[in-house]
Parts: C-alpha cells; sequence; structure tokens
C-alpha cells in the first residue's frame, strides 16, 4: 500500500509555491500589501497615486511599459481575493487614464504593443476587467469575444456557474447558449437570481425554462425524480427534490410569469408554452368561483359568475370538459342545470363533441325538462349582460350623465384633444371625476397593466378608458404620454378620487409610462377620503358623520343620500365585453367623488365659517403630508401585571349564573385570531391554534365527525368565512365583532362576557402561550437571569464579545441570597457536585432548572427541555419581584409583567 499523503502545514505550502518576483515587482508589491494594511478610508487614494508613480518609472526606464503591466496584473498581492481584484482593476484603470492623459499612448502602443503581449493580457486578467484590458491593449472586439466564449466554455466543463453567467451577461453571449448548458444547472444549484439574469435576454432559454417547469406539473414525486435523476447523480442538482414537486412547482412557474417576468423583462407571451400550468389555474380559478356561488358565499350575482366561467373556458378549451364534468358529477340539479347552460352558450351541446363528459353527452342524445330550464337560464343571463352595438348608456335613469368607451387608437386622441381643452375653460378649476378598476392579480402578466379600466368624469359625461382593449390594439406609447401628460399636468384640473394612490401607483406602472411618469410629477390628485377626515378632524358636526373612517358607499350614503351597490367591486375587469352592470358600477364611482367632494365643500362652508377651506383641501392633496393622528396606546399583555388582569376579568363574571374554569373551556381560533388565541392562553384557555387554512378546517372537520371530548368552540369573527362556516358548524360557532382592533385586555372581556369565566388569582400562567402545555415551572426572576447572562451572553456569545472570564461564584452566592418572600414564596434550593463544578441546579417546588445547561425539568415529565431565552435586556431583569415561568413542554420562557414596587429583593443581593 502507499504510504497516505502528509498534509503540509501553512509554512510548508508557502515554502512549495510562493513565486519569487524580479525587482520592481517585488519592492511594489511590497509597497501596496503596506498601503491596503493601513486606514480603509486612504487605501484608494494611497494606491492609485503609488500606480501613477510606478507608470512614470516604466517609461522613464525605457522598459516595454505594456509588458510591465501584464506583469504587475499576475503579481497583485492576494490577486484573487477581494483586495487583490480592486489593485488590478485600479491599475488598469489608472494606467488607461496616464496613457490618454499624457499624450503617449499611440507612441507606446507602436512602440510596445506586440500581438503576445496582447495575448498575454488577456491571459493574465480576471473575467470582469477582459473589457477594459480590450480597450487599454486595443485587442480587437471579434478576439476578445474568441477569448471570452473559450473562458465561458471553460466555466462550464469546471462547473463555475455563477462565473460563467457573469461572462455571459458581461458579453452579451446569453443566446449562444442553450438552456440546459448553463441556466438549468444555476436553476438546480439554487442560484436562481443569476439564471433569471442570464436569461433576461435570451427568449428561447425562458421559453425552455417555462416549459421544464411545466412538465413536472402534476407529476408524482417519482416521475420527477426520473427526470430529475441525471443532475442528481451527477451532483449538479444540490436542492431538493421538493422543490419541483406538487404545489411548490405549480407557486414557482407563477411567480416566474409574473414577478419575475415583470422585473427582469420576460417575454411577454411566455404563459402559452405552460399548456399544463394554464389549464390548472384555470380549473382552480372556476372551481373556486363554482364553490362561492353555489355556498351563498359569492356576492357579485350570476351575472359576473356567468361571465367568468365562459369567458375562461373560452380562452382555454382545454378546461371545458373538466369543469363541466365537476358540475354534472355533483348530481345537484341547479348545477347540471348550469353546465347545461354553459355547453349551449359553448355551442358544445351535441353528443359527439369532445369538450363535453360522457354522462353529458348521454344527456343530449335523450334530453328531459333540464334543457328548457337551461335555455330559460341562458336567456336570462344574456339579457343582464353586454350592451347592444351601438346602444348609448347613462349613469343616471333619466337620460343624465352620458357613458362613453375609449377601445380605439382615434377614440383615445380624441380624449386626449379633450382634456386638453380643458385648460382653455372659463372656470377657475375643472373638477375630474377619477377611479379605476384591475384585472385578477392572477391574469396580470409581463408587460401587461395592471388596470383594466379608467374612469373619467368631467362636463357631465364619463368616459372609460378601456386599457385591455386599448392593450390589444397596441396604441403608440407616445399617444399614452400626452394622455397622461394633459390629465396629471395640466394644474386648472382638480383630480378628485377616493384613497387613490393605489390607483395612480397602477397607472405610472403602465408599460407606455413606465420610468416616465413618477408619483412626485401629479400634483393636482385630491383624495376625496382624506378630504372628509380632515373636516372630522376640525369639527364633527360639519359633516354628521356617525364615525370618523368610512368607505365610500358610507359617504354617498351620509352625504347624498345616495346607496352605493359594490356587487361589481370584485368581478373580473379583464373579461370582454364588459357587462352593463360592471360599466354602470364603473362609471358611477367616478361620478360621486366629484359630487361627494363638492358637497363636503358646501356643508362646511355653510355650518363653520372659520374652517379655511382652501387649506383643507390643499392638505387632502395625494402628495400633502399625513396629519399624525393620536393613537390609543394599546398595552401589550404581557406588560401588565397579573393583579390588574385578574381585578379587570373578576368583574366581567356573573355569579348568579354556571361559571366555567379556565381550563374546562375549549376553543379553536381562525387563522386570522392567531394573537387573540395566544392572549386566551394567557388566561388558561384551552386554545388550539391552527397552522394555517388547510388545517383550520381539517380540525373542524374532526370537531364535526367525532365530538366528545374533540369538542370546541370555533370563534371568528363576522366575515365571509363565518357565513360558510355557520352552513356546517353553527351550533359550535361564535363570532366577535371588531376583535382584531381592540387591545388584549379589551379582547379577554369580550371573551369573558360570553364565556362567564371563573379566573382566579392563582390561575397565573396556567398554560404556555406557544405550546399550551400546563406543565409551567415557576422561578425567581434572578435564577432566570443567572441562565441569561451565562448560557446566552457568555457562553453563546451573542452580543457581549468582551466577556472572557464569567463571575461563577458571584453569581453562585447570589442565588444563595435569593429571600423567598420576595418572589411569591418560591423557595430556591441550589446544588452542584462539588464547590469547584460548573454544574448548577436550581429546584424549586414544580421542577429544577440546570443554570449553566439551560434545561428545565418538570417534576411530570421524564426529560428535559432546552430553555427558549435569548437576548433580553438587563433593565427587564431589574424589575423587582419579578417571577418567570418555563414552559416544561417547549422551553418558553414568560414573566407576570408586574410593576415596579418600593420593595425590591433582587437589588439587595447585590
Amino acid at each position: 500500500m502507499d504510504e497516505p499523503r502528509k498534509k503540509l502545514t501553512k509554512a510548508e505550502k508557502k515554502a512549495k509555491y510562493r513565486t519569487d518576483y524580479p525587482e520592481p515587482i517585488k519592492t511594489r508589491r511590497e509597497d501596496l500589501k503596506a498601503i491596503m494594511n493601513g486606514r480603509p478610508e486612504d487605501r484608494e487614494m494611497k494606491a492609485r497615486s503609488r500606480m501613477r508613480q510606478f507608470f512614470e518609472e516604466d517609461y522613464n526606464s525605457n522598459v516595454n511599459i505594456y509588458g510591465m503591466a501584464v506583469d504587475m496584473m499576475m503579481a497583485m498581492p492576494d490577486r484573487t481575493k477581494t483586495g487583490g481584484e480592486n489593485l488590478a482593476h485600479w491599475y488598469l484603470e489608472d494606467f488607461g487614464k496616464w496613457l490618454t492623459e499624457t499624450g503617449r499612448e499611440e507612441y507606446l502602443r507602436g512602440k510596445y504593443l506586440t500581438s503576445s503581449v496582447q495575448l498575454e493580457a488577456l491571459k493574465s486578467c480576471l473575467a470582469e476587467q477582459k473589457s477594459l484590458v480590450s480597450q487599454i491593449f486595443d485587442i480587437s472586439p471579434e478576439k476578445l469575444l474568441e477569448d471570452v466564449t473559450q473562458l465561458l466554455r471553460d466555466s462550464i466543463v469546471k462547473r463555475e456557474y455563477s462565473k460563467a453567467a457573469k461572462l455571459a451577461v458581461q458579453h452579451n453571449l446569453s443566446n449562444t447558449l442553450d438552456f440546459k448548458e448553463l441556466a438549468l444547472p444555476l436553476i438546480l444549484s439554487g442560484k436562481n437570481r443569476e439564471a433569471y439574469q442570464l436569461m433576461a435576454s435570451a427568449v428561447e432559454i425562458q421559453k425552455d425554462y417555462v416549459q421544464f417547469l411545466d412538465e413536472m406539473i402534476g407529476l408524482s414525486q417519482t416521475g420527477v425524480e426520473e427526470i430529475l435523476e441525471p443532475y442528481k447523480s451527477s451532483r449538479v442538482m444540490t436542492i431538493g427534490l421538493e422543490n419541483f414537486c406538487g404545489k411548490t412547482v405549480e407557486k414557482q412557474i407563477q411567480q416566474v410569469l409574473s414577478k419575475v417576468s415583470q422585473e427582469f423583462n420576460f417575454d411577454k407571451d411566455l404563459p402559452k408554452y405552460a399548456p399544463k400550468h394554464s389549464v390548472r389555474a384555470s380549473l382552480k380559478a372556476l372551481q373556486y368561483s363554482i364553490q362561492q356561488r353555489y355556498n351563498g358565499i359569492d356576492d357579485n350575482g350570476d351575472d359576473n359568475y356567468f361571465q367568468t366561467m365562459v369567458d375562461t373556458m373560452q380562452k382555454d378549451p382545454n378546461v371545458q370538459e373538466k369543469i363541466l364534468f365537476y358540475l354534472w358529477d355533483s348530481n345537484t340539479h341547479e348545477k347540471q342545470v348550469d353546465a347545461i347552460c354553459i355547453a349551449i352558450h359553448l355551442k358544445i351541446n351535441y353528443p359527439s363533441s369532445q369538450h363535453i363528459p360522457g354522462k353529458m353527452k348521454d344527456f343530449f342524445r335523450e334530453p328531459d325538462s333540464r334543457l328548457k330550464e337551461a335555455e330559460r337560464l341562458l336567456q336570462k343571463r344574456l339579457t343582464v349582460c353586454a350592451p347592444e352595438e351601438g346602444e348609448q348608456m347613462y349613469v343616471f335613469e333619466d337620460d343624465k350623465c352620458p357613458i362613453y368607451m375609449i377601445k380605439t387608437e382615434s377614440e383615445m386622441q380624441s380624449i386626449c384633444e379633450e382634456i386638453e381643452s380643458l385648460s382653455r375653460e372659463p372656470e377657475k378649476s375643472v373638477y375630474v371625476g377619477f377611479d379605476s378598476e384591475w384585472k385578477p392579480s392572477n391574469l396580470i402578466t409581463a408587460n401587461s397593466s395592471k388596470i383594466a379600466i379608467i374612469q373619467l368624469f368631467f362636463k357631465d359625461k364619463v368616459l372609460l378608458v378601456d386599457c385591455v382593449e386599448l392593450e390589444k390594439e397596441k396604441v403608440p406609447d407616445l399617444l399614452w404620454e400626452r394622455f397622461a401628460k394633459g390629465l396629471f399636468e395640466t394644474p386648472k384640473l382638480k383630480l378628485i378620487g377616493f384613497d387613490m394612490r393605489n390607483d395612480l401607483e397602477a397607472i405610472i406602472e403602465l408599460p407606455a409610462l413606465k420610468g416616465r411618469l413618477n408619483l412626485e410629477q401629479i400634483k393636482n390628485a385630491y383624495d376625496l377620503k382624506r378630504l372628509a377626515e380632515n373636516i372630522c378632524d376640525i369639527d364633527m358636526d360639519i359633516l354628521e358623520l356617525p364615525k370618523k373612517t368610512f368607505k365610500l358607499a358610507d359617504l354617498t350614503q351620509y352625504l347624498l343620500g345616495q346607496v352605493l351597490d359594490k356587487t361589481e367591486q370584485c368581478s373580473n375587469w379583464q373579461c370582454r365585453p364588459l357587462r352593463k352592470k360592471q360599466i354602470l358600477y364603473a362609471a358611477l364611482d367616478a361620478v360621486v367623488v366629484v359630487n361627494t367632494f363638492k358637497k363636503i365643500l358646501e356643508k362646511t362652508q355653510e355650518r363653520n365659517e372659520d374652517v379655511d377651506v382652501p387649506s383643507v383641501v390643499k392638505n387632502s392633496n395625494v402628495l400633502a403630508p399625513k396629519k399624525e393622528r393620536d393613537q390609543k396606546v394599546m398595552r401589550k399583555l404581557k406588560t401588565i401585571p397579573w393583579t390588574e388582569i385578574y381585578e379587570t376579568l373578576r368583574n366581567h363574571r356573573d355569579t348568579s349564573m354556571p361559571l366555567q374554569r379556565p381550563h374546562e373551556i375549549q376553543v379553536i381560533v381562525d387563522t386570522m385570531l392567531l394573537g387573540f388565541g395566544k392572549h386566551l392562553r394567557r388566561v388558561g384557555i384551552d386554545v388550539y391554534l391552527p397552522r394555517d387554512v388547510s388545517d383550520f378546517k381539517a380540525k373542524l372537520r374532526v370537531i364535526n365527525r367525532i365530538g366528545g371530548e374533540y369538542q370546541r368552540h370555533i370563534i371568528t369573527v363576522p366575515s365571509k368565512s363565518y357565513n360558510a362556516l355557520r352552513v356546517d358548524y353553527e351550533s359550535n360557532l361564535m363570532a366577535i365583532p371588531e376583535l382584531n382592533h381592540k387591545a388584549p385586555l379589551d379582547q379577554l372581556i369580550d371573551f369573558f362576557d360570553r364565556f362567564n369565566v371563573d379566573l382566579r388569582p392563582e390561575d397565573e400562567f396556567l398554560r404556555c402561550i406557544e405550546c399550551n402545555s400546563r406543565l409551567q415551572i415557576k422561578f425567581p426572576g434572578p435564577v432566570l437571569h443567572f441562565l441569561h447572562q451565562y448560557a446566552v451572553i457568555h457562553v453563546q456569545n451573542v452580543y457581549r464579545a468582551d466577556m472572557s472570564e464569567f463571575p461563577l461564584e458571584e453569581w453562585w452566592n447570589r442565588m444563595l441570597r435569593i429571600n423567598p418572600d420576595d418572589y411569591d414564596g418560591i423557595k430556591v434550593e441550589m446544588s452542584r457536585p462539588n464547590l469547584k463544578s460548573k454544574w448548577m441546579v436550581a429546584t424549586v417546588p414544580t421542577g429544577c432548572l440546570h443554570i449553566t445547561r439551560q434545561t428545565a425539568i418538570h417534576n411530570n415529565l421524564p426529560d428535559g427541555v432546552e430553555v427558549r431565552i435569548h437576548k433580553v435586556p438587563d433593565d427587564e431583569f431589574q424589575r423587582p419581584n419579578l417571577c418567570f415561568y418555563v414552559c416544561g413542554d417547549c422551553g418558553t420562557v414568560g414573566y407576570d409583567g408586574r410593576a415596579p414596587t418600593e420593595s425590591n429583593g433582587y437589588e439587595s443581593m447585590h
């Protein structure tokens, strides 16, 4: 057998591999080393100054100055490290400047610059410096490209993927590669962002990437493993297989098609290269619409539901059969009539159609009374849909305020001219009602706008700018710029909207306006909501509103006596044609903001002459700084002393009625109320906190199926979720209004008022707020202070690195002096194997704490648990008479929040 190779020491390596540089390079290296070891703020200036001296020395010595530059680059101290890269870069930059500034470049090139020197220059420099080297050493673009291409290929072979990607991006070589050469290895090694930068200018690689992800959608883990096995076995793949399985790959492809595509300007047609993703996304969206529609949760009406269904199914025929089967297989009469209605509308209502399921084919062979019902339903749906060709619509029933759609380039030109003409109106100011409606977030793709409709109201008419149709028309960017300039940069126009900042931010993100318009340029936008709030801050009696916060529908009802129908608010504004109800909804919003704005000004002038109306209007400008409002301080529960919590909640029980002890009450809270659930645990209530929505629903199914000891009260807030849950769990369900807007103690009061809880003084910290365990160990504050200082500050060295020696004996003596009377009578017994041992244990009636091992053991548990205490300011421990609770199950630490008193047993120990 060969003898094992001896491992070289650092000194032996240096002796074996060191390079002896000739003079003057050796001296220059030492000079640069000394500079780089000096003050950081002086390094660059001193290094560059010294390099200039090198150039003059070499010129005066008549050496080949280009050859010397190559030798210097190769000899830079630590050239493979950051410092070396900086030195080489500074050297090259200043060498190029020196040649130009001295006027010697042409002469020196002719005298010294040979092809061999050029070749050595390319070889000696780092990848990031090749462009700079090619300029200084007069290397042709063809030669540079040849060298970089070879370096790129070599980097890929060596699996230096990050280096290869940087080269490809810097020298525009992405299009010379295919997806599997570099982009895929980057993705499989977790370097997604570098891969996206590589793909930014390579459309074919983008397509291949989307197809690669789409291929794995719907596959089992075994199927994914078969695809990725070659990369896994060759160790190209370093991330987990789970990144390409199940919902994770679906989320990944959705992110690529939306967020990533927008950021890196990917091709806008990429979605068509992900057919499986498209079908699954459409199926999920339609199934969700069906569930909402038939569970009574959908407030948007049948016409919105029908439009969404047929629009999606027309755009993606691959989902037609699956969705019709989903409806038909329910065996519900209403859903089957719905399926027949949709099939008739899509003209696939015949037995041989490939887009309807087999069971429906049997129906169309021998239809029954459901066919007539479906035909009547379709007729009803079509009558409330889109306006007829040429039909003029009005905002109000008495033919007031006509509505005009802007869908073409010529119509866009006309609206620009009309807006520009407003600046010539005799009125001092022209109010323009403004609003916008957005596309569903899942339909926003790269290079498309968020906004579907822009609504404008002026001169007693409404213009609806249809961004979806104008996008299809490919209206020139210059026309959009003209539109924006006229609307936002004409001082005479006052744009009025409600909570409009998000709308303005979405408009400036229109592809045609991106980078050409920013929010700070829009100085003529006034927010109705801010105006109303400003007036209410001055005098609530002016507007006679019942509260200071409101929605647009509240304001119009209170001030105009006009009830807004908001059923279309969440409709699909991407669908075309727009329905009549959508058009009327969008138009009315633009009208009422102006009418309400004027009404507020009118009431203010009538009821309080002292109000400076122009100033209030100015402060309602979108760009005006928001007035700081006095906010009610919400005390955290952990800062409230237990005595105060107990005294407050004791008053919210009715002793004439049956009382319940905290541990007898079992609840599960909705995912919106996890913080409230922890507050309930603080007072001893048995609370299940779901991990997420799916866990919440799974637990409810168990409660419903098994009952008995699994039965729990379900706590939520009034919402659509509550309406859905009420169908199956009404007997157990409770909705507490405004819960999330209340202070923690007020939340508990609401709960205690409903459950009549018998809380007692000794119920302090009955449960762990993290894991719900009742196994709590109570310690005097100094004991946890000791553990914190030793285990966290000293051993783990979190933020005080100067503690080289820990005063263990001093702390031990402090523990021996703890007075039980100062800490609720808790007697602490301290023990250690011998006087020199670092093994220190504090024992209390309910358990013990191994201080130097950071471990707590409850008397009722066989094993210990690591105490979960982290960085805590010393001031927290200095609070007098403070006791801590350690959970025996999970190690979470809590303290009782008692306020400082004059008695301070802890201070007496120092």
